[in-house]
């Protein structure tokens, strides 16, 4: 039996509907300052990474 979708956010009250578009813009910030991180660090951050276990590997050292 296939589930009903409900559209939920047309059964909000005025005061909830109002949190839950503050809420939706702040994720949405944050997901776009997620992005901008991922754009300017991870490359970088996954590289160093690598680095670091190449050289633990060739050390015989710690997992």
């Amino acid at each position: 039996m296939k589930r009903q979708k409900w559209n939920w956010r047309k059964h909000l009250t005025p005061a909830e509907a109002a949190f839950m578009r503050e809420c939706d813009a702040e994720a949405k910030k944050i997901a776009e300052a997620q992005s901008r991180w991922s754009a300017k660090y991870q490359l970088e951050r996954i590289k160093i990474v690598n680095r670091a276990l190449e050289r633990a590997i060739h050390a015989g050292g710690e997992a």
